[in-house]
């Protein structure tokens, strides 16, 4: 993840205002430690950010009012929000996120004019390498999902 966070923050103009739905975990706050000195972030979450606390918004994916207005301003959005315990209930909850959620998203994202858009994914969806451990092969967009888990499964991905 590092180098592409890296390659993915140099490619950006200066200043941008940037919003990353679902940046309180791992990835995001990661992801917010990075940019957050060169462009403006907003962290929008169901949860607050014990790190970045000043830079986060409470709001739900799931929720059309609450993302058309949450985005305005934003000139990138970066897409981690999802359901990816496994004990997720109902089960439908991931579809509802993580389907339901992102068209929500590029819905705000048009009624804002807002045209850059960066997706992360997760071993959930393209599930383990058939070789252990990995030789020579690194798991692009290209390679074939083999989800390992409901995640996985609801999880919107672009058809092979």
């Amino acid at each position: 993840m590092s180098f592409f966070v890296t390659t993915f923050a140099a490619d950006l103009k200066s200043s941008m205002k940037i919003a990353i739905l679902g940046g309180s975990g791992f990835v995001g706050t990661r992801l917010i430690e990075i940019l957050k000195d060169n462009h403006e972030i907003v962290n929008i979450d169901l949860v607050n950010s014990p790190f970045f606390p000043q830079l986060t918004k409470t709001g739900d994916v799931r929720i059309p009012a609450q993302m058309n207005e949450m985005l305005k301003g934003a000139e990138v959005v970066i897409l981690l929000a999802a359901q990816h315990r496994d004990d997720v209930t109902p089960s439908s909850l991931y579809y509802d996120t993580n389907v339901n959620g992102m068209k929500v998203v590029l819905d705000a994202m048009e009624k804002n004019g807002i045209k850059r858009f960066v997706f992360f994914s997760s071993l959930a969806i393209y599930g383990l390498p058939k070789i252990l451990p990995p030789t020579r092969s690194i798991t692009t967009e290209s390679r074939s999902g083999r989800p390992n888990s409901c995640f996985g499964n609801g999880s919107p991905r672009t058809p092979t």
